[in-house]
């Protein structure tokens, strides 16, 4: 019976609290009451929190639809991350054309001109696609992930302490307008422990958000590792084309009729004797067998330890130079 008292007079006292604060609050919109500012310091340092809540979740919100500009899909992925913490693994739009093609070269025979080039095409359309994809899972876990950290624990704890800080100034400026109206002693004893509660609420609020600067470093970090990622994807973009177009053009013996060279260029051919076996690591990539001689060329744009190495016109990829003696 006692416990059920206790704990009908907090009910009370705090459904007593929340009115008193309600009501500030609507004395304050109509001019009817005092209201105490925050420090200016750490209203500028709320502000800046606020800022970077805002535009954190932009940037997240925008990486995620370059990431999977199909919203349907993007829900599809948040509801088995949520179930499963893992999204099903997709097609993307540029593989299903890559294997359209290929399809579409077998029925027209690998052995006529259009199956042939149909299939090149196809294969370059898979590779683009899986760079597609490892941008993704790196842009995933190197930036959206440690942003979407943030937003959930830093910057929620922020905003909870923040709400903390706001009953506290009503309840302050409650009792400063109880004094101003009818004073009494046990109104000034309210007041002090009011004060000491918010100016500890206060500290509190200001210490985490100065917080926000290692956020800011942090997401420095991730930016870099963004931009990185995507240099990556788009030097793996640039490979595959320029080497596919060459293919292209020397299949159907086009010249290029630009009195310029072309952003991607083919340097002359030469001919490498393999030193030691290479199992490649990626679909970009030739494995290579000791002793072997391959034809090797070097691409524009692509990493100055590598080359492009072809053994056949259906057999070629990037080889580590480390691996090769130039004949």
């Amino acid at each position: 019976m006692e416990s059920l008292e206790q704990n009908m007079k907090k009910f009370a006292a705090g459904a007593g609290s929340m009115f008193n604060r309600a009501k500030q609050m609507t004395e304050e919109t109509l001019g009817k009451a005092d209201k105490t500012e925050y420090d200016a310091t750490l209203a500028q340092k709320i502000h800046r929190a606020e800022i970077t809540k805002q535009c954190t979740e932009g940037l997240v919100k925008n990486t995620d639809t370059l990431l999977q500009p199909n919203p349907g899909a993007r829900v599809e992925d948040f509801v088995y991350k949520t179930i499963q913490d893992r999204a099903p693994d997709r097609m993307t739009t540029t593989e299903s054309l890559g294997n359209c093609m290929l399809a579409s070269g077998s029925d027209y025979g690998r052995d006529a001109p259009l199956g042939q080039t149909l299939v090149q095409v196809g294969v370059a359309q898979q590779r683009l696609g899986f760079s597609e994809k490892d941008f993704a899972v790196s842009a995933s876990k190197r930036f959206i992930g440690p942003l979407r950290n943030f937003l959930d624990g830093d910057m929620k704890t922020i905003q909870k302490e923040k709400r903390t800080l706001d009953n506290r100034r009503l309840d302050l400026d409650v009792i400063k307008n109880k004094i101003r109206k009818a004073p009494a002693a046990q109104l000034e004893v309210d007041l002090s422990v009011a004060q000491s509660e918010f100016d500890k609420q206060s500290q509190i609020v200001q210490l985490l958000c100065d917080s926000i600067d290692q956020h800011h470093a942090n997401q420095l970090r991730c930016l870099r590792d963004f931009v990185e990622a995507q240099d990556k994807h788009f030097q793996r973009c640039a490979s595959i084309t320029s080497e596919l177009r060459l293919s292209l053009d020397s299949i159907l013996g086009v010249q290029s009729q630009h009195s310029s060279p072309p952003p991607y260029t083919q340097a002359a051919t030469k001919r490498a004797k393999v030193l030691y076996d290479y199992d490649a690591t990626d679909p970009n990539e030739l494995s290579l067998l000791a002793d072997e001689t391959i034809t090797v060329y070097t691409v524009a744009g692509m990493d100055p330890d590598w080359m492009m190495g072809e053994r056949t016109v259906d057999q070629k990829g990037r080889v580590p130079i480390a691996y090769l003696q130039f004949i």
